[in-house]
């Protein structure tokens, strides 16, 4: 997958937002985001859940929440439409699929923020 126009504000506002203990997002808010279309970011939310083990332990984090839970919306002609919300696992699990820059992205500033926190 090639998203070579990552808006790294956006991309920090979220890892902000993550590591704040906002633990939750939609998979509408991803895409607003990253400006990726929301059916791109159910397409591999979808993807990322086929490929985890069934077992329990790969789809929960370690306090038992699902990582991915399903959800709906209702859209602007006022119809139901699926979303996912994300917890913090199921956050850092997708945000890292995008490309090699953004995952850089991601671990870079985890570790500026992990630096400022001691």
């Amino acid at each position: 997958m090639k998203y070579d126009k990552i808006n790294e504000k956006k991309i920090v506002d979220i890892l902000d937002k993550i590591l704040n203990k906002d633990v939750h997002m939609t998979s509408l808010q991803i895409s607003e985001c990253t400006d990726i279309p929301h059916k791109k970011i159910l397409e591999i939310i979808r993807d990322e859940v086929s490929k985890l083990p069934l077992d329990v332990k790969y789809r929960k984090d370690y306090r038992g929440d699902e990582i991915f839970k399903e959800s709906t919306y209702i859209n602007k002609q006022n119809k139901s439409q699926p979303m996912y919300i994300l917890n913090k696992s199921g956050l850092y699990q997708i945000l890292g699929r995008f490309n090699p820059s953004l995952r850089r992205l991601l671990i870079s500033r985890i570790e500026y923020l992990e630096s400022i926190s001691d």
